[in-house]
């Protein structure tokens, strides 16, 4: 149950330990609300935090398979930073979006961050969301409803 206990443990904790270099596959990972049960997408998969916030108790389920055994487990990082510190040492690399679009790479440098900041929660006000009893409004990109 998310929020029992010490600790709360994310979606993706599970994705990063249950991992193909720890010698797992995670199978699914399901998410339960009053009646209903929901598929968690994979943060790494989606490129973005799967995140939930809400007051009611939700339980979370994964049904992952060992396929192998491993020598030394890999300490799980969390998948936005793994990208974030790859391009770091990459260096700086041209942004070809940017590069085909001057209007987008002038904005983004004389724009002030709260308007950016803005823009930012402008552009996730047209995602796909639904109403979950327990769950309340969740986007659909990371959770799918399943039927058992």
């Amino acid at each position: 149950h998310l929020g029992h206990g010490f600790y709360q443990f994310s979606p993706e904790l599970y994705y990063r330990v249950l991992s193909a270099e720890n010698g797992f596959e995670v199978r699914t990972m399901l998410v339960r609300s009053a009646a209903d049960w929901y598929e968690v997408a994979d943060p790494k998969v989606l490129r973005e935090r799967t995140e939930l916030v809400n007051s009611t108790p939700v339980t979370l389920m994964v049904i992952a398979r060992k396929n192998k055994q491993v020598t030394e487990f890999q300490t799980p990082q969390q998948s936005d930073y793994v990208s974030a510190w790859g391009a770091l040492a990459r260096g700086p690399q041209p942004d070809r979006s940017d590069a085909e679009n001057p209007v987008r790479q002038h904005a983004r440098r004389l724009l002030p961050t709260s308007v950016k900041t803005w823009l930012k929660r402008v552009m996730l006000l047209n995602r796909k969301h639904m109403e979950v009893e327990g769950l309340g409004k969740v986007d659909t990109k990371h959770f799918k409803r399943i039927e058992l």
